[in-house]
């Protein structure tokens, strides 16, 4: 028990680098983002994890349409896609008239770390 009197700061110490590690302190970022392997449901790369449909909202009619089969229009640089021919001729008569959704920003990681 003297021991321990004498040495209590060294077993502080170790208890709070053990709990900051256990926690994912010191350096976790690094070598592979503490990642264990296996599908973890994100990719990293900025793609859609595989199996999920990305889906855009027709304008005119505010239903919801595959971009790989909808028909299409660029406004403004944007590309907008619609559920019929018919959707893409009323918007692009007036196409101030409906709602564009904005595409979403890149997202920014952050990392722990140095």
């Amino acid at each position: 028990m003297e021991w321990l009197t004498q040495n209590w700061i060294l077993v502080a110490g170790a208890v709070g680098i053990f709990l900051l590690m256990r926690r994912g302190g010191m350096g976790r970022g690094h070598a592979g983002g503490g990642h264990h392997g296996g599908s973890h449901g994100h990719r990293h790369d900025g793609a859609a994890p595989e199996g999920s449909a990305t889906q855009a909202v027709d304008p005119v009619s505010g239903k919801p349409v595959d971009p790989a089969s909808a028909v299409s229009s660029l406004y403004r640089g944007v590309p907008v896609y619609f559920e019929s021919r018919e959707s893409r001729e009323r918007f692009e008569a007036a196409p101030d008239q409906f709602p564009i959704a904005q595409p979403a920003p890149a997202r920014q990681r952050r990392r722990r770390g140095c």
